[in-house]
């Protein structure tokens, strides 16, 4: 009888164990999957990084990447100049930088974003001191020419 009672608690006790190391295998699984994403996007925006060094410091409001005529965009705001804001994009390896809305004492608010980017169009939102606008920027490559248009979308 007694022997019955020790081998369910060892069997019980068994039984928790794998339970509570199953538990920690999914919870390692999900860590390292998290790593694995970081360590993605990391290497992602330092694959760019030689070409924001640009002499001014900038601070990014929206990235956004595609595999289209336009590699990456850019949502910036310059820290030195508040007034030197915009978007940027990649076209080839050389970015691009296209200022809009330079008024005196005007900052562009953190929750601008890029919408959408298609092969050849950005479309984006641009929140000026509380003044959201909706724009397209739609970029043309005719030989080594490139040329910008940018205009006000609803």
């Amino acid at each position: 009888m007694k022997n019955k009672k020790w081998y369910r608690i060892i069997i019980l006790m068994l039984g928790i164990s794998i339970v509570f190391n199953g538990y920690l295998f999914i919870e390692n699984q999900n860590k390292a999957t998290t790593i694995v994403q970081l360590n993605k996007k990391n290497k992602e925006l330092n694959k760019y990084s030689q070409l924001f060094k640009n002499g001014t410091d900038i601070k990014f409001v929206d990235i956004k990447e595609s595999d289209g005529l336009i590699s990456m965009a850019y949502l910036y705001q310059d820290k030195e100049l508040i007034e030197r804001h915009g978007i940027g994009v990649i076209i080839d390896n050389t970015y691009y930088k296209i200022g809009i809305g330079p008024d005196i004492g005007t900052t562009l608010n953190n929750n601008s974003k890029i919408i959408k980017i298609t092969d050849d169009e950005v479309i984006f939102t641009f929140n000026l001191d509380n003044d959201m606008k909706k724009k397209r920027l739609t970029v043309k490559s005719e030989n080594k020419d490139i040329h910008f248009k940018l205009e006000d979308i609803n």
